[in-house]
């Protein structure tokens, strides 16, 4: 899991947005919001994240993140600012990546993002949300989404019992 995790970082891929709503089970990450249960939950999705990235450390980052020590204080720093910061407003997001930003340097803002989708999700452990979510290309500016075939577009069609080759041209209505 770890390999894949750094082409994420790698490639600055970012898990695609599900808003909150009740079908989705995904719910708004307010620093009110965390309790316990998100705590213990980014405890375990943000030591998994630092293991990755003593192989992404370099000129970027001051002071890389190699020891078991340095990951404790990172984690526990980033929990902190997880119950004090609203991550969710761009003013949030930017004081806690200016915070963070000496020990993960330019992954800073795709880790808060990523630490902040995992926390939003239903999922209780980081197993479960790696088998479900999905990423996008790009640095979040706006890149479409990776290149689709047209095959596995009318697959999903299908799927979902809307076949467009079957259905034929759409007929309008004479009036």
């Amino acid at each position: 899991m770890l390999d894949r995790r750094r082409y994420v970082y790698r490639n600055r891929l970012r898990a695609c947005y599900i808003g909150s709503n009740p079908y989705s089970q995904y719910r708004p990450l307010r620093p009110a919001a965390v309790q316990q249960r998100l705590l213990s939950k980014a405890r375990a999705f943000i030591r998994r994240e630092l293991a990755v990235f003593p192989f992404l450390s370099g000129a970027d980052v001051r002071t890389p993140v190699t020891t078991s020590r340095q990951i404790e204080f990172v984690t526990a720093y980033t929990l902190a600012l997880l119950r004090l910061v609203d991550t969710e407003t761009v003013s949030g997001a930017r004081a806690a990546a200016g915070l963070l930003g000496d020990y993960l340097g330019q992954h800073t803002a795709l880790f808060l993002h990523e630490l902040r989708a995992f926390l939003r999700s239903p999922f209780e452990t980081v197993a479960q949300y790696d088998r479900v979510v999905q990423y996008r290309t790009g640095r979040g500016d706006g890149t479409p989404l990776a290149d689709v075939s047209a095959a596995t577009v009318a697959a999903n069609l299908r799927a979902l019992g809307a076949d467009p080759v079957a259905a034929g041209p759409r007929r309008t209505r004479e009036r």
